[in-house]
């Protein structure tokens, strides 16, 4: 499977930090990253939404409401990290929840998104829960904020599939949520074993808390907090701080 570049896919022409700040400006599609132009970015994502939604959507499937498809994909973008209530999509799009369900599954055969489930032991009990929704292109989120995010999603679902296609295990990238709001970013799974608990910060070198509240349930997994402007590593107990751009730099391809 062939996935947009990476931090550790650019780290023979640039350095880690340079790397990253490049994908979170341009975004991680060959064109427009290799163009290395805002202008060029924009005029490229607005073409391939275009080109997806009026070629391949219509190839693909028998919708009719090609309009309600983009609002759908516009709805996403202001979503991105968030749960996703097909139901609250459902209204917005004047629709029935199982028609956004079904769109949502045709974008991902496009490759436009990508869905994570919350963990849970029980795999049945985790599908049913509130996906969240990111894009293959990080740089579509309309939030900025979320680009790093959405970055280290696509960067670690990217690694993942590189296990799978390479070493034959069978990986799974989820996030964290309990009902009284404890949350973490993302969880690697490989062979039914959580692997590693990934927190995502911008600037906070605070540990964040649910890191612990978690490791009291799944004590063999390996903690870490990544934060983009980070001047030094960090340890508490067995929790890791360090730069996002180290990190993604020390994934598989």
């Amino acid at each position: 499977r062939l996935l947009p570049f990476s931090v550790k896919e650019l780290e023979n022409k640039m350095k880690p930090d340079e790397a990253l700040e490049a994908l979170l400006k341009f975004g991680s599609f060959p064109e427009p990253f290799l163009k290395g132009s805002e202008l060029a970015k924009k005029r490229w994502q607005k073409q391939y939404l275009e080109r997806v939604v009026r070629e391949d959507v219509t190839d693909l499937s028998n919708v009719r409401s090609l309009p309600k498809i983009q609002l759908l994909i516009d709805l996403l973008r202001e979503r991105v990290g968030s749960q996703i209530s097909y139901a609250s999509l459902a209204r917005d799009l004047e629709v029935a929840s199982k028609t956004v369900k079904e769109w949502i599954a045709l974008l991902e055969q496009l490759y436009i998104v990508f869905r994570i489930t919350p963990y849970h032991k029980n795999i049945a009990r985790s599908l049913l829960k509130e996906p969240k929704i990111y894009f293959f292109d990080p740089t579509l989120a309309f939030d900025s904020k979320n680009h790093l995010e959405n970055l280290v999603a696509v960067s670690l679902l990217k690694h993942l599939w590189y296990l799978e296609d390479t070493q034959g295990n069978h990986c799974q990238l989820h996030y964290l949520r309990t009902r009284n709001g404890h949350e973490v970013d993302f969880l690697t799974v490989v062979d039914r074993a959580p692997k590693e608990m990934i927190e995502v910060k911008t600037s906070d070198q605070n540990f964040h808390k649910a890191l612990f509240y978690f490791q009291k349930f799944l004590p063999k997994t390996k903690v870490i907090q990544i934060v983009q402007n980070l001047p030094k590593t960090k340890n508490q107990n067995t929790v890791e701080m360090k730069k996002v751009s180290t990190y993604l730099a020390g994934l598989g391809l």
